[in-house]
């Protein structure tokens, strides 16, 4: 990015000097211009459109009162609580399939929190030179993760990455590109037959390239050795606090990152988790359980008052948003474990994730019905590399909810809603709400103003048609044909298709969130960058009473009955 934008300021610098007086007179006179025009004309336009807008919102937020104001209808739990919990992101995607594994397996309980699970850390592979954060953009790492796993493995890696990179290198290469097409032509007929039938795998994510599922299973993510089984102790109760299970723990805890599989997809990371810093789920879930399960860290939470039966076994996971296939990472053979409910969580989240691929097919092929050919058009989606549209992602998310599971459990919020657990009540000092609020929340709503900007605004906010995209030096950006500046946001194939139009409305996140008002205010006070969003109503928040009804925020202290 500093090499590009150096290369923009000499261009400018050398177009000022080559620039004829009147030309840099006439650059001068429209800055100046520009500043005094007089706006008015514009500001009453945006006034009406706010208007327009805010009624648009108050709409959707009816739908969403609904959900929340009343019980839902008691449902048959197991004996004792539930016993197993699924801790998912709150990703606008895990709400559909929430819904549907808790109608499945009644004695699941789902939990919702920011998929990077509490654990503030940076990850670096072997191999790596520097980590890469895995924690929302405006938190800062605070533990730093190791990948570790068999020697004999962590080399064949090695060499089968260093094999690819010079194959491709010799590839690209000044002196072979044009004589390498014409003598090696032929050899890429099979190669580009199952790219085009999708016969080969989905690109693998960049944890995985180099490694076969069964290597997979053997690479663990490794906390310092500095770090001191007190401070462990102390983000274990972190995670479990933030995860709301100090109401109890169920025998099996699932913590359930995601990520999409897609090939040929140079947007690939607006499909992963935005908790994650664009990365998937992965490592936060492995190095989370991995603490979790740790004999010492476990006495150390016994000894803080912490109930935890030394049965209880917490699982990685991760959630493939592309196929909706959960994939339980490492564990499955731990001992404490009954092998018959182990099969029965595995037949419920398959079963989850055929009623959620129904469901969100409706979005994708509405003529296509059967479940089996369901499950092979969206692995396909996954594996075509001239899919332009795997999935929808996030398209049509327009609300953030922080509140215990029971006001939304049954309710079908159609995948437009981020879930956030909270209980007001096992948080006394509302730290926990002030996390929800100062990262999530925000999260969230950069993710709602991309996409409502690109969909506003395509042109100048979003990044054009998708099929016209060229990569600018590997990972720096995107131009749309072979010219013109860099592209951000989101393609149009992102936002609608032919069939059925515009499948993102373009709406402001409106939050809903139980918790006083007064430490709302408090925290909104004390972070600028909630500050700015709340105020200048780049979203708006709504407190859900304890009785259901909501007041909406208009200042410090003011709260209007909705």
């Amino acid at each position: 990015m500093t090499d590009l934008l150096s290369i923009r300021m000499v261009w400018e610098a050398l177009l000022r000097q080559q620039a004829r007086p009147e030309v840099v007179e006439s650059w001068q006179r429209q800055i100046r211009g520009w500043i005094i025009d007089d706006k008015s004309t514009d500001l009453e336009d945006a006034r009406r459109g706010e208007v327009l807008l805010r009624a648009s919102e108050i709409a959707f937020r009816r739908q969403v009162a609904v959900s929340i104001r009343s019980r839902p209808p008691q449902r048959a739990q197991a004996a004792g609580g539930p016993w197993v919990q699924a801790a998912f992101c709150i990703d606008v995607r895990s709400e559909v399939y929430r819904r549907h594994l808790e109608s499945t397996l009644p004695g699941c309980e789902t939990i919702g929190f920011a998929g990077f699970f509490g654990v503030l850390l940076d990850y670096r592979r072997q191999g790596d030179t520097v980590p890469r954060t895995q924690t929302p953009v405006l938190l800062n790492p605070q533990v730093h993760v190791e990948e570790a796993g068999p020697q004999a493995i962590i080399q064949r890696r090695f060499r089968r990455l260093r094999r690819g990179a010079e194959w491709k290198h010799f590839k690209l290469s000044a002196a072979s590109c044009f004589s390498f097409v014409e003598t090696a032509g032929l050899s890429y007929v099979a190669k580009l037959l199952g790219d085009t039938l999708g016969w080969h795998s989905p690109s693998q994510p960049p944890d995985e390239v180099g490694l076969s599922a069964d290597e997979r299973t053997s690479i663990q993510c490794v906390l310092p050795s500095s770090l001191s089984l007190e401070q462990q102790v102390n983000m274990a109760e972190f995670i479990l606090t933030g995860l709301g299970l100090n109401r109890g723990i169920a025998p099996v805890v699932l913590l359930v990152g995601h990520g999409s599989s897609t090939t040929n997809n140079p947007h690939r990371a607006g499909l992963d988790c935005g908790a994650c810093a664009g990365q998937t789920g992965e490592v936060n879930a492995r190095a989370a359980t991995g603490l979790l399960n740790d004999s010492a860290v476990r006495q150390g939470l016994l000894a803080k008052g912490w109930k935890i039966d030394p049965r209880v076994v917490f699982l990685p996971a991760l959630h493939d948003t592309t196929t909706d296939r959960v994939e339980i990472l490492r564990g499955l053979d731990d001992p404490r474990l009954d092998a018959s409910l182990v099969a029965e969580l595995q037949e419920a989240l398959a079963e989850a994730a055929n009623r959620t691929r129904l469901e969100r097919m409706l979005r994708l092929e509405p003529d296509l019905r059967d479940p089996v050919e369901v499950a092979k058009n969206m692995s396909m989606r996954g594996r075509d590399w001239s899919q332009v549209r795997p999935e929808w992602a996030l398209a049509g998310n327009a609300a953030f909810i922080a509140a215990p599971r029971w006001r939304t459990r049954a309710r079908n919020l159609a995948g437009r809603a981020f879930l956030h657990d909270y209980d007001a009540t096992k948080d006394s000092d509302f730290g926990v709400l002030k996390l929800i609020l100062t990262a999530p929340l925000v999260v969230a709503n950069w993710i709602n103003l991309q996409y409502y900007g690109s969909t506003v605004d395509n042109q100048r906010q979003g990044c054009g048609n998708k099929v016209l995209h060229n990569v600018v030096g590997g990972t720096l950006g995107v131009l749309e044909g072979n010219g013109g500046d860099l592209r951000i946001g989101l393609s149009e194939q992102s936002l609608r298709d032919s069939a059925s139009g515009l499948q993102h409305e373009p709406l402001r996140l409106s939050a809903f969130v139980e918790a006083p008002t007064e430490a709302m205010d408090r925290i909104i006070a004390e972070s600028p960058v909630l500050a700015r969003l709340v105020e200048n109503r780049w979203l708006t928040l709504l407190q859900i009473a304890e009785d259901g009804s909501l007041r909406e925020r208009h200042g410090a202290g003011e709260w209007r009955i909705v």
